[in-house]
Formats: structure tokens, C-alpha cells, sequence
């Protein structure tokens, strides 16, 4: 026995939210909600972000950052991320051609899994082309595994899959990483957006990083955009894309 602690209550509740994660797959209770990213002057849609969410029968709808960190501790994260690309792949197939859908994808997913193979399949039962596709990575992923890294993004980029470094600006090696990887994109951390108005030192960091991407032939997507200041900064300062929080 031991005394009562709200730490163990805390820690019991994420054991049960695990075992009922297992089941979520086979009771269809994963969804998708679509966020649009826009072209900077807000003219047209560019791309659709799958956003996985769970639809809890007691804890009712909850988003991924509650969940995942979960499916990460197993081999589970491989299961639900190919379940997400195949039912993103499916959706995008019936959209404009002109608009890609964007996938986040786990760093356990390329540690534990065939992330290519993953990619690959769900393009092929969908027959949605590779061009419409965009997977988004974490820094995480190649501090990970540097070589396994390099290897899954060169065979996704081979495939015509589009490649976006998340959350820019904020690891210790991003801009090394835009010379060795083949990125495509980079999305400028929301933390650094939500300061544009009010820091000169992030409005100065956020213009730097579309410099350098523009110089470097990568787009730059600002993310978490959340007020027309933002928007209009980033338009100032030639921004390519935008994307809400």
C-alpha cells in the first residue's frame, strides 16, 4: 500500500486513456478536422492540414497532443499514423487539384515504422498523386536517427512527396538541416508569429527566416497566424504562405 497522491490519480488516468487508445482504430472513433493554409495574400487555399483527433466516449473530443505522446510509447503510433495518411490520402482525392494535404507525421513513426512504405501505400489506395501530398517533420526526427532520417525523407522526396520542417526557428540545428535534408518548406514556429506585433526581436527573426528561405529556395510558411497584424507583417515581409493556430 501506499498513501494517495494526486500524482498517481494523474498517472492512472493516462494508463486508462492508453488502454482505450488501443481500441479507438477498431470502434472508428479517430477522426479528421482540415485547417487550410493559405497563399500569403490570402487569394487561395494551398493546402489542407489532416489534424487527428479522438472521439472519447467519456472524455469526449480530444486533440492529438493529448493522445499521441501515448501512441509514441508503443508501436501503436505506426497503426494510427498509417490509418491517418490512408484517410487523409482519401479525402485529398476528392479535392481541387490545385490543393495538397499536409500530413504530420510522428518521429516514432520513422524510428519504428516504414514511414516510405506508409507514404507509399496510402498514395497508391487512394491513387491520389505523390505531388498532392505534403509530410510535415519535427526536428525530433533527425536527432533521432540521423541516417534512418535521411534515408526515409530522400525516399519520400524521390517520390514526389513534399517535404516541411515544423516549427523552424526554435531546435539547435534547423538551418543545418535545410542544406543536408531535402525540405521543401519550412513553417515558422507560432511562437515566434504570436510576438510579431509586440517583439522587435521576433518580428526581426521571423524576417530573417523568410529571407533565408527565399535565398534558399524553400518556402516559408508562417504558422499560427491569429490576428490581421501578423498577416500584414508577414505580408510585408513576403511571406509565401499562412496558416491559422
Amino acid at each position: 500500500w501506499q498513501p494517495f497522491a494526486p500524482a498517481l490519480d494523474r498517472q492512472n488516468c493516462l494508463w486508462q486513456l492508453e488502454t482505450d487508445l488501443r481500441s479507438a482504430l477498431q470502434h472508428e472513433q479517430l477522426l479528421l478536422h482540415f485547417q487550410p493554409r493559405y497563399s500569403a495574400d490570402g487569394a487561395r487555399v494551398v493546402a489542407v492540414e489532416a489534424l487527428l483527433r479522438w472521439q472519447h466516449p467519456v472524455e469526449g473530443l480530444l486533440a492529438a497532443y493529448v493522445f499521441l505522446p501515448l501512441a509514441e510509447r508503443s508501436d501503436l503510433i505506426v497503426a494510427i499514423e498509417r490509418w491517418l495518411l490512408r484517410e487523409a490520402c482519401a479525402a485529398a482525392r476528392h479535392w481541387p487539384q490545385s490543393i495538397a494535404v499536409s500530413v504530420s507525421l510522428a518521429p516514432a513513426h520513422f524510428s519504428r515504422g516504414d514511414a516510405p512504405r506508409a507514404v507509399r501505400d496510402a498514395l497508391t489506395d487512394s491513387r491520389l498523386p505523390a505531388n498532392r501530398l505534403q509530410v510535415q517533420v519535427a526536428e525530433q526526427v533527425m536527432l533521432g536517427c540521423a541516417d534512418g532520417a535521411m534515408t526515409a525523407l530522400t525516399a519520400l522526396n524521390e517520390a514526389g512527396v513534399g517535404l516541411i520542417l515544423d516549427e523552424f526557428g526554435s531546435g539547435y540545428c534547423s538551418l543545418g538541416y535545410l542544406r543536408i535534408y531535402p525540405f521543401d518548406a519550412v513553417k515558422i514556429d507560432p511562437r515566434f508569429i504570436a510576438g510579431l506585433a509586440s517583439s522587435p526581436q521576433d518580428r526581426g527573426l521571423v524576417r530573417g527566416i523568410i529571407d533565408l528561405g527565399r535565398a534558399m529556395g524553400v518556402r516559408v510558411i508562417g504558422a499560427g497566424v491569429d490576428t490581421e497584424q501578423q498577416l500584414l507583417s508577414l505580408q510585408d515581409d513576403r511571406c509565401a504562405e499562412v496558416q491559422g493556430l
